[in-house]
This record gives C-alpha cells, sequence and structure tokens, in this order.
C-alpha cells in the first residue's frame, strides 16, 4: 500500500509542477524505520499557488486508509482561512480542484 500512495504523490506533484506551482513532499512519519516528527495532522504534500499565493495543501490515501482526527482539523481550519486543502485517493481528485487552474488573483 506505501508504493501505491507514493506513486499518487509522484503523480500528484508532477501534475501541479505542470501547470507551473511549487509544491514538495513532506516526507513526515515513520521513513526506513525512524520517526520523523512533526507538527501532527501536517499534509504529505504542500506548496502555493504561483499566481494567486493560495497554500495547497493535499493529503494523499489509499482506501481502506482515511484521515487522522488531526489530519481532518488541519484541512478544515485550511480551507476556511482560504488555503486549497484536500484529501485525494486518485490524481483526479486534484484535477477536479479548479483553483489550481487559476491564473489571476481570485
Amino acid at each position: 500500500m506505501a508504493e501505491a500512495e507514493n506513486r499518487l504523490k509522484k503523480a500528484i506533484l508532477d501534475y501541479l509542477h505542470s501547470l507551473g506551482h511549487e509544491a514538495w513532499n513532506t516526507n513526515q512519519g515513520r521513513i526506513g524505520g525512524h520517526y520523523r516528527a512533526g507538527r501532527k495532522g501536517l499534509p504529505d504534500i504542500q506548496g502555493y499557488h504561483r499566481w494567486t499565493g493560495a497554500a495547497i495543501f493535499i493529503e494523499t490515501k489509499i482506501p481502506p486508509n482515511s484521515l487522522t482526527p488531526e489530519q481532518t482539523v488541519f484541512l478544515f481550519n485550511a480551507q476556511r482561512a482560504g488555503c486549497i486543502a484536500m484529501k485525494a485517493e486518485c490524481l483526479a481528485d486534484v484535477v477536479r480542484e479548479k483553483r489550481l487552474l487559476q491564473r489571476g488573483a481570485s
């Protein structure tokens, strides 16, 4: 399952970069047997929209995995603040977010 989620992260990052966005993998959690600590709930992918400045937060989940309570709260608060924030189970979830295509101030 980890391999499928890594492929999804790469596909999303490639898509965001193709649109001209700055985005990166957060690399939190257990990696190589070690736990990399950070703020609980931070999503897998973070970045910003180059034209509008909107922050981008995407948590990738391959079913049956689901959001933790901390991830749910983070995404909710980020959306409420005007960020592009979502859970993505597939690339199509991200492609449907039309605000990623905006080139001017909203």
